[in-house]
């Protein structure tokens, strides 16, 4: 809607022209109009005036709607507009902008602390761990005991890409993928059947020992599927004992992510690993333990 009153402008309050060195007050003709400005999609709720069909927007409402700042000089007649550095901000923060980078800044941290958990803790070695607070399977503590339903059931103990201990028909690696595709030079490698030979369900179990000796508070690791075994199509099952008593139990299947593992284990003597499926067959079953460490 148009309004039909009609205004009589002066240019900057009283436009001055000169002319034949008399100074004289110009008037124009304008009407208010119905039409709509918008600045980045948020409206600018001022009067827009038409001027020989020209559109006519206050100076100061359009400078301050862009951050500007707006001063009048009298002495010098003129205008000056300034960038306001704080103003910048607060223009971002009307249209969303800020609060779009918070978010995305927001779910930057949390794919970062995701990575992090998969590719697990720096690890210190033993020369470098001044503090003496941490062993590691292999290295520092070793197993004592292991028992399966196979005898092609199997483990092996990496530590910094070096077979420190195994029990297995399978070549020793020095690295271990995950179904992630992430790479470990740390872990504890352990399968059920595979070389092709058929395995009863009754026989796909596996467990070794750890002597604690009361040495040690905590058990940490990251448990996940080996990318061999990243497509199975049975349940595994981690169990977790502290003198025989269970402290930790997970299902793993195929599509899975990793599991952060840390268990108290204060006061016992020993630590049993056990893993066990739930069916047979002649494929291997794998599970990792990655970057494995008992914390005193």
């Amino acid at each position: 809607m148009k309004y039909k009153k009609t205004l009589i402008l002066l240019l900057l309050s009283t436009m001055l022209l000169s002319w034949g060195g008399n100074a004289l007050a110009a008037t124009i003709n304008a009407t208010f109009s119905d039409i709509k400005l918008f600045l980045n999609g948020t409206r600018v709720d001022k009067d827009i005036l038409l001027v020989e069909g020209s559109s006519y927007l206050p100076l100061r409402a359009i400078s301050e709607a862009l951050g500007l700042e707006v001063e009048w000089n009298g002495q010098e007649n003129a205008i000056y507009l300034t960038q306001n550095m704080n103003s910048d901000a607060a223009v971002l923060k009307e249209f969303g902008v800020i609060e779009k980078l918070e978010r995305e800044n927001s779910q930057l941290k949390d794919r970062i602390a995701q990575l992090e958990a998969q590719l697990g803790d720096f690890q210190e070695t033993p020369d470098n761990d001044q503090s003496g607070s941490v062993a590691y399977p292999g290295v520092d503590i070793e197993p004592f005991n292991i028992q399966r339903g196979d005898s092609i059931n199997g483990v092996i103990l990496v530590y910094n890409n070096e077979t420190k201990w195994e029990h297995s028909i399978y070549n020793s690696t020095t690295e271990l993928v995950d179904n992630l595709g992430n790479v470990y030079s740390n872990f504890i490698a352990m399968h059920l059947g595979g070389n092709g030979n058929r395995v009863l369900s009754s026989d796909r179990w596996l467990y070794i020992e750890f002597p604690t000796s009361k040495k040690f508070k905590n058990f940490k690791a990251s448990l996940g599927l080996a990318g061999g075994s990243k497509n199975i199509t049975k349940k595994l099952t981690l169990e977790i004992f502290a003198d025989n008593k269970k402290v930790y139990s997970k299902e793993v299947q195929a599509g899975d992510f990793l599991s952060e593992i840390d268990i108290d284990i204060t006061n016992a003597d020993k630590l049993r690993i056990k893993l066990t499926s739930n069916g047979a067959g002649k494929s291997a079953e794998a599970i990792g333990l990655f970057n494995p460490k008992f914390i005193k």
